[in-house]
């Protein structure tokens, strides 16, 4: 305004200007007075208003008791947290105890059957490997007799070609053991001189050598074993053919051989 006069203008300026520093000043002051107030009033209070204070804070950290814990009923809140687990009824535990019965009972029966179907296929194999042996045992005993049918036809065939059978058939034992090698004589003259008891005992040592049983046990081949066999049948044939005629011996017999063989029937093959 214009009645202002200079003086009061800058005088209030001034005034104005130093007002902000004036207000923290102020402020300041007063935070000051607070702090004095609040130390006074902690100095005031003392130790043990803070241990009160500490125990409050660790008591809100500590978890809180339960009315289960102690020894109260549990309210509706609690056990809906907490719900406790009820006893088993006998029926629930009669048919857990059933069901694990009936779970051993077909565990058991599984096993039985698989040891039952683990002894029929061992059944089998050994069933299949007897009737596989078996077959193999006849392939080879048929191949045994074809090979024997054979030796046995060439053994008849040197026995015919020898003379021996000629002999037999005429009554000629002594002949027949002279033209088979199965008898220790020289030739015709020796064996008209023998007696019969020596032509006897020739003949049964020529049975025995000869026989089947003896000649498997030596271990003759299929030649050999035919051979022996079918001389044994000849050799009985020809005794009881030699008994037969009243058994000849000497002259009578010698000329009954050359009848019957004239072709060296007196003489070794």
């Amino acid at each position: 305004p214009a009645d202002v006069s200079s003086a009061e203008f800058f005088a209030r300026t001034e005034t104005q200007a130093d007002a902000p520093e004036h207000r923290r000043d102020g402020e300041q002051k007063q935070n000051e007075r607070n702090d004095d107030v609040g130390l006074d009033a902690r100095g005031a209070r003392g130790p043990d208003q803070d241990d009160e204070k500490n125990a409050s804070l660790a008591d809100s950290c500590e978890p809180h008791a339960t009315p289960a814990s102690e020894g109260l009923a549990p309210s509706s809140s609690d056990t809906a947290l907490h719900p406790l687990r009820e006893p088993e009824s006998p029926t629930r535990l009669a048919a857990a105890a059933a069901h694990e019965a009936q779970r051993a009972a077909e565990i058991e029966r599984q096993r039985g059957a698989a040891k039952a179907a683990k002894k029929a296929a061992r059944s089998e194999r050994v069933l299949a490997e007897r009737m596989l042996s078996h077959r193999k045992g006849i392939e080879e005993a048929e191949a045994r007799a074809s090979e024997m049918d054979d030796a046995r036809a060439d053994a008849q065939r040197f026995l015919e070609r020898s003379g021996a059978h000629a002999l037999a058939a005429a009554g000629c034992m002594g002949a027949t053991l002279l033209r088979l090698e199965l008898i220790d004589a020289q030739g015709a003259a020796d064996l008209r001189s023998m007696p019969e008891n020596k032509l006897e005992g020739a003949y049964k040592r020529a049975l025995a050598k000869n026989h089947p049983d003896r000649s498997a046990a030596r271990g003759d081949d299929v030649a050999a074993a035919a051979r022996c066999e079918e001389t044994f049948k000849l050799l009985q044939a020809a005794h009881l053919r030699w008994t037969e005629m009243g058994k000849p011996i000497g002259d009578a017999a010698d000329a009954r051989a050359r009848a019957a063989y004239p072709f060296g029937a007196h003489t070794s093959s």
